[in-house]
């Protein structure tokens, strides 16, 4: 008998809404609203409907300073993003696709920081939308679905 991929609840989730399911990530130069705010990587797994998967990213030049103390906590430095291709140049489009609604997109606190991140970095690259019309955070359904007492928890107890 085969084995179950991995993802196969994302893999049943999307079947069931008939639509592709993205789970991404980002980390950045610093906290948003702060000038020198940029994206230094981005990691995003989609799955279809029928059930394959795929994943993408990497580093991102974020044509900002990376914060000292981002920098040891991540270990992206400077030198690592500073001949990688821009947001603009190989995101924006992507993510202005994803936030029109073409699939379901979630991620862990997404709804505080990687979205309106995206959406932040998206009209500095003159690809500016409104909001995410299909998405999730994967930290408050686990919070509410989990009927935790606590808003603590951390990516791995979700992923538990």
């Amino acid at each position: 008998m085969p084995e179950e991929p991995v993802f196969y609840r994302v893999a049943e989730l999307a079947a069931r809404l008939n639509r592709h399911i993205a789970v991404y990530d980002l980390e950045a130069t610093t906290f948003r609203g702060r000038s020198n705010f940029g994206i230094t990587e981005v990691w995003c797994f989609v799955v279809t409907p029928d059930g394959p998967g795929v994943s993408f990213g990497g580093l991102v030049n974020p044509e900002r300073a990376i914060d000292y103390k981002v920098s040891q906590l991540t270990g992206i430095t400077q030198d690592m993003v500073r001949n990688q291709e821009t947001w603009g140049e190989r995101y924006a489009d992507l993510f202005l696709k994803l936030a029109q609604g073409q699939c379901w997109v979630c991620g862990f606190n997404n709804s505080t920081f990687d979205n309106p991140a995206v959406k932040e970095i998206n009209e500095r690259y003159g690809k500016p939308f409104e909001s995410f019309e299909r998405t999730f955070d994967v930290r408050r359904l686990h919070l509410k679905l989990s009927n935790a007492e606590s808003q603590a928890g951390s990516l791995e107890d979700t992923a538990a």
